[in-house]
């Protein structure tokens, strides 16, 4: 019966395994739901070496990296940036926006002068010493979130990490409080040039009094009383202190001039840049907060009109904090108030020495009548004395002013801290923070499982070798008949039903005997052919033993060998290859005297005889027609050994001519298309076929889990083992006598 039409039927534990042998298809309504879970199994059995591999290569391949990688150890200083706010004036909350970027700080921090600071902070501490070139390269910065700056630092050393971390911190505080107090430390600087200017004019007019008391033998005290040994006037001044008042005041209009030369008469301070818009804003706060305390005192908080004045104020509140977030400070130009001072105290002087002048002149021409008072006495000398202790007055008191003015600026500098303040310094780290072998190994595994199942997928993908029933079936239609385990020596075993009816191998043969009688209960077979795709897949091993458990059965069997390019049943039983079937196709020998019998009882074989030229047409002619029904009279089935199919065309030629065609297959080695093309070739010539074999199939291959419990059963109860060869065995021709009868007996009754 046509394969298509009507689907193996099986028995016994080979019907009970879901794509057996002789399960046939199943009905589209029902699915196993182990087969999703089986087929994932079969694919991670066979491809099993390529996944270790990809497991290995790339978990190996972490481990040496991973080894062979520096320790990287990580040290992390905090810095918190306090945000400045600009208050909002005449408003009824004081908000602001921050004035500080934090991403500006972080260009700070990461900038060469930055790196600089750091080296030179840390000195003889770092050994080696430290530059700016390994500083940037090991240090990142990060935000931490609301004002926290995270200062890190990568490098091999974990103390040179922890070193580097801290020192950068510290620059970074110094930097920034030295930005704070840029403007006082100006006028620090410039108040600590003065006090050195007019502390050296103290010391030089200091030695000219020196110098002037050792040139005329004054004692220290004669300046005390320079003034009362002078020559006086009738007025009651004297001409000497007159003199030396005028030498008094030029002395001073000379020592204010030189400051004023020192002093510039400008100085750059930074201001904020005057914005129309700001203030116009401002403006418009205030006249609406007078308007909303209007309001308030004639209307309830409720009244529309005291909530659309609110409403109007939170709007400009916001326009005023948006505008002075980008406001900005420029440096202007302004005159210096000290240099206007000085020049104001530079025309008083002026004055001064002019009225003194005078005062001089007409008290000299009074005492210019007059004959000098105290002779002996040189008014010029103490003169000169007086105006040197007085332009020493004048140094010490401007000195005493400066110095108070550049203490009040170093106060003003040391309140100044700016807005960077240390929130935790870099600790010696412990434990490195990459690589990480446990994390990174841990990752690769997976990656490499990853990497494997997906290798051993595309191989899937890409194997178009059938390997189990349920492959054959979904890409050619074609049932699986039974399977046939493996064996190591096939020279051995070439005859292994007979030598060990035990077995795995041997119940293979039966249950596909048994598989053959319950897929044609309707029309018997009495012929059949058996062929594969290419060569070397075990078809004339699976004629010969199928053969034989058909003749253990008590079945007459008759074995020909139809393979006319290249035969080899008669090396396996040992008998001589002439006369065969190709004498008897030509005439030469009858058909009776070509049969021979064999070691095994009821089977027969007729071998293949000389190798003809033309085999195709010898197995395609009427002879062979005739002596296929000749056969068929002779015993109760007939079995030929053909060529494989794709080789040559001997099988497809004697297909339509047999009752049911059987495929054998290597498992894993033909490919769907292979067969397929057989299929549609032997459908072509309206032929038939049973089904496949599958042929040396390896101990726990996907799709046949249950050879292990097959080879245990069999193997395990030894005193039950040759029950089989005892039982009474049915011919395949009464297999007619009724489908209930034949399937309320097991699969060894059946035998």
């Amino acid at each position: 019966m046509d394969l298509d039409n009507t689907p193996a039927q099986g028995n016994g534990h080979s019907s009970t395994v879901p794509g057996g042998p002789g399960s046939g298809p199943q009905p589209a309504a029902w699915q196993d739901p182990s087969a999703a879970l089986h087929e994932y199994v079969r694919i991670l059995v066979n491809r099993r070496w390529s996944i270790l591999l990809c497991f290995l290569g790339v978990f190996l391949s972490a481990a040496v990296y991973v080894y062979s990688q520096p320790r990287i150890y990580r040290a992390t200083a905090k810095v918190q940036v306090v945000q400045t706010v600009q208050p909002i004036l005449l408003s009824e909350q004081r908000s602001g926006a921050p004035q500080v970027s934090l991403s500006t700080q972080v260009k700070y921090i990461r900038s060469s002068l930055t790196a600089r600071t750091a080296c030179e902070m840390a000195g003889k501490k770092a050994v080696p010493p430290l530059t700016p070139e390994e500083i940037r390269h090991a240090l990142s910065v990060t935000i931490e979130e609301p004002d926290i700056l995270a200062i890190s630092v990568e490098h091999t050393d974990p103390e040179r990490a922890a070193l580097i971390a801290n020192v950068v911190q510290d620059a970074y505080i110094h930097q920034n409080t030295a930005l704070a107090r840029a403007e006082t430390t100006s006028a620090k600087q410039f108040l600590e040039t003065q006090m050195e200017v007019v502390k050296q004019d103290m010391q030089r007019i200091e030695a000219q009094i020196r110098r002037f008391k050792a040139r005329h033998n004054i004692p220290d005290s004669a300046s005390q009383v320079a003034t009362t040994t002078a020559p006086t006037s009738g007025s009651g001044v004297s001409l000497v202190e007159m003199q030396m008042a005028v030498l008094a005041a030029e002395a001073e209009l000379d020592g204010l001039r030189r400051l004023l030369k020192s002093v510039p008469p400008t100085h750059r301070v930074r201001r904020p840049v005057e914005d129309p818009v700001l203030e116009g804003l401002r403006q418009a706060l205030v006249e609406a907060e007078v308007e909303l305390a209007r309001a308030q005192s004639r209307y309830a908080d409720t009244h529309p009109r005291v909530l659309a004045i609110k409403d109007e104020l939170e709007r400009l509140r916001g326009l005023v904090q948006e505008r002075a977030a980008q406001a900005k400070v420029a440096e202007v130009e302004e005159p210096n108030p000290l240099y206007a001072a000085l020049v104001e105290r530079v025309r008083e002087g002026e004055i001064q020495v002019e009225v003194q002048r005078a005062r001089a002149e007409a008290l000299a021409k009074a005492e210019a009548k007059k004959a000098p008072s105290t002779p002996g006495k040189d008014p010029k000398a103490f003169m000169e004395l007086v105006a040197l202790e007085r332009a020493k007055e004048i140094a010490e008191r401007t000195y005493g002013q400066i110095l108070e003015q550049l203490q009040q600026v170093r106060l003003n500098e040391a309140q100044q801290q700016g807005t960077a303040r240390r929130v935790d310094i870099a600790q010696v780290p412990e434990q490195p923070v990459h690589p990480t072998p446990r994390r990174t190994l841990a990752i690769a595994a997976l990656l490499g499982l990853v990497a494997g199942l997906s290798l051993a997928l595309l191989q899937e993908l890409a194997d178009t070798g059938v390997r189990d029933p349920d492959q054959l079936l979904m890409r050619t239609g074609i049932s699986s008949l039974g399977f046939i385990p493996a064996t190591r020596d096939t020279a051995r075993t070439a005859k292994i039903a007979a030598r060990s009816p035990r077995s795995p191998v041997t119940e293979s043969f039966r249950t596909i005997r048994s598989n053959l009688k319950f897929a044609h209960l309707d029309s018997p077979l009495h012929t059949m052919m058996v062929t594969s795709a290419g060569v070397g897949e075990g078809k004339s091993f699976t004629a010969t033993n199928l053969a034989i458990v058909l003749a253990q059965a008590g079945v007459n069997t008759l074995l020909v060998d139809a393979d006319l390019r290249r035969p080899t049943l008669h090396r396996i039983f040992g008998i001589p290859r002439t006369p065969g079937l190709t004498t008897v196709l030509t005439g030469e020998t009858p058909l009776r005297e070509a049969i021979q019998a064999t070691d095994v009882a009821n089977l027969y074989i007729i071998p293949s005889g000389p190798v003809p030229p033309n085999p195709a047409e010898l197995l395609e002619s009427k002879r062979m027609r005739q002596l296929i029904e000749e056969m068929k009279e002779i015993a109760e089935i007939v079995i030929f050994d053909t060529p494989p199919a794709l080789v040559v065309t001997d099988a497809v030629v004697l297909s339509p001519r047999m009752d049911a065609m059987i495929l054998v297959i290597e498992q894993g080695r033909v490919t769907s298309r292979a067969i397929a093309e057989i299929r549609r070739m032997v459908e072509q010539a309206r032929g038939k076929i049973a089904g496949a074999v599958f042929n040396k199939v390896k101990s726990g291959a996907s799709g046949y889990y249950y050879y292990h419990y097959y080879r245990y059963y069999y193997y395990g109860d030894h005193n039950e083992g040759d029950a089989q060869q005892r039982r009474p065995a049915m011919p395949l021709t009464a297999l007619d006598h009724g489908r209930n009868q034949s399937q309320s007996k097991g699969p060894d009754e059946e035998a």
